[in-house]
């Protein structure tokens, strides 16, 4: 990925180089799980996925997002990525991880399943 960054999109081959031990273990999320042969289909898949994962990219990614989209306000997002990051562990399972998703969603007013959605 590194070699063909450098060659066809030298500004992710920068991101990469900026922290490789961090940039893989972002490109390892779902490795050997059913996602895995979806989620990088070409090396230019590679960059909308693991953009979010460095802080400077990230601030750019949401800087044009409008909370009105979402009909959520700043501050219950700000609450609820500030309890995600807090409890996230990158040592459960992916079923545990949804499961603790949820359950931080919901004590932040968010549905926990389309049932709860469609209430």
């Amino acid at each position: 990925t590194l070699v063909w960054a450098k060659k066809y999109n030298p500004e992710l081959a920068t991101l990469l180089e900026s922290d490789l031990t961090y940039a893989k273990a972002a490109m390892n999320i779902e490795r050997h799980t059913k996602k895995d042969p979806k989620r990088f289909t070409t090396f230019t898949d590679v960059e909308g996925q693991i953009m979010f994962f460095f802080d400077a990219e990230w601030e750019k990614l949401i800087k044009d997002v409008k909370r009105e989209t979402y009909n959520v306000e700043r501050d219950v997002v700000s609450k609820f990525i500030s309890e995600y990051t807090e409890k996230l562990d990158l040592d459960m399972t992916v079923e545990e991880w949804f499961d603790q998703l949820k359950e931080i969603g919901k004590a932040h007013g968010f549905a926990g399943n389309n049932g709860e959605f469609k209430e």
